[in-house]
């Protein structure tokens, strides 16, 4: 039981140091920006990604377009695509809440 109880006003304590850091104005307002640029990035980065995949799937599926009757092609387009998709966005995403982040923060 005593350590139950322990736990318990640890628990509490914790709480208690998280909400007041929640509504601390400077936090709130680097959370937006860091969430801001990883929006916008991360959108501009998951299309170039695909953009980019799909033409260099598209390109190396003409290789063996001969024995695969063309079906390389569209297959390597889809499959390069999709990881530029979520390797683009990945990148972006990180890359624009560390922008986003020190824009703000160390601005003039």
């Amino acid at each position: 039981m005593v350590v139950l109880r322990d736990l318990k006003s640890k628990a509490n304590e914790t709480k208690d140091k998280a909400v007041v850091l929640l509504r601390n104005p400077q936090f709130q307002t680097c959370t937006l920006a860091t969430g801001g640029g990883a929006i916008i990035l991360g959108a501009v980065g998951g299309a170039f990604g695909l953009a980019s995949g799909v033409v260099v799937g598209s390109a190396a599926g003409v290789v063996p377009a001969l024995f695969t009757f063309g079906l390389s092609i569209p297959a390597g387009a889809a499959i390069d695509g999709i990881g530029g998709l979520f390797g683009g966005t990945l990148l972006g995403g990180t890359s624009g809440s560390i922008t986003g982040f020190n824009t703000y923060k160390y601005r003039i």
